[in-house]
Order: C-alpha cells, then structure tokens, then sequence
C-alpha cells in the first residue's frame, strides 16, 4: 500500500477566510484524518458509512445531525423544519440559526471590502452590523419587536 503523508496550508486552499463554525468543522476533519493512509493503487469512491449499502440521504443525515452532541453543531434542526409557518420564514429561520445572514460582518468575513463610515446598523447607526444586532439588540428593532408582541 503506497501512502503519503501531506502538509496543507487551509489558509490558502479555501477562496474565502473560514466562519468559526467552519474552522471548528476543518479542525474535526483534520483530527479524524490525521492518522490515515491513502492508498494510490485503488480507484476513489463515494461511500457514506453511516448506511449499510453506502448510499447518502439527507433524512439520514438530518437524523445523525440531531442525535450528535458535536460543539460545532448547537441548533435543533429537527425542531426548524416541524414548524408550522411559510417556507421563507423556515429558511430565515435556518439562515439566522447558522449564522448566515448577509450582514455589513457576515460580507467582512466573507473578504467583501465596506468602507468603516458603511459598516453600522444602517437604523441605529450604533457598533457594526451583525444578525444579532440587526434582529435583536438595535433600538430599531427592539421597538419593531415591541409593537409586534404588544
């Protein structure tokens, strides 16, 4: 068996800076990788160990995301997708849950050049905007909030 041990610089191989989740998730693969050995002689293929016959589905994966205890994976997705509203609203929903909303921090990680006069809450004009900021802590939204549960 032919095996060959390679150091990799993440930094460079990746188009963009890694989100934190996405670095806890790397440094995982990279553990449970680290002691393997690549065999050059065989063919590569697909397999998805967590089925008998090596098929992937996404039921399955949703089901081992919910049962996992895993740092990196928090939200409770089975919960998500039982929730009796729009599609849309699930989706933002599922967007907020990973972090994923397209704010002025969201767009800095992401290597997106914004001037700092752009990068505050454009209701408040207080700190960067952030989903947090913009769903919950900005006055804007606080006051939105009020009068939608009042």
């Amino acid at each position: 068996m032919a095996s060959r041990k390679m150091e990799t610089n993440w930094e460079e191989v990746f188009s963009r800076p890694l989100l934190e989740r996405e670095r806890c998730l790397l440094t995982e693969l990279i553990q449970a990788l680290h002691d393997k050995e690549i065999n050059t002689n065989m063919e590569d293929r697909l397999i998805w160990i967590h089925d008998t016959a090596g098929n992937f589905s996404v039921k399955h994966l949703s089901s081992l995301l919910v049962q996992t205890n895993a740092d990196c994976v928090e939200f409770k997705f089975d919960r998500l997708w039982k929730i009796k509203v729009p599609p849309k609203v699930r989706y933002f929903i599922w967007l907020v849950s990973i972090d994923r909303i397209p704010s002025k921090e969201f767009l800095i990680k992401r290597g997106v050049v914004i001037s700092e006069e752009l990068r505050g809450c454009p209701w408040c004009g207080l700190g960067i905007e952030f989903s947090f900021h913009l769903l919950f802590a900005c006055r804007f939204a606080a006051s939105f909030w009020q009068v939608i549960f009042s």
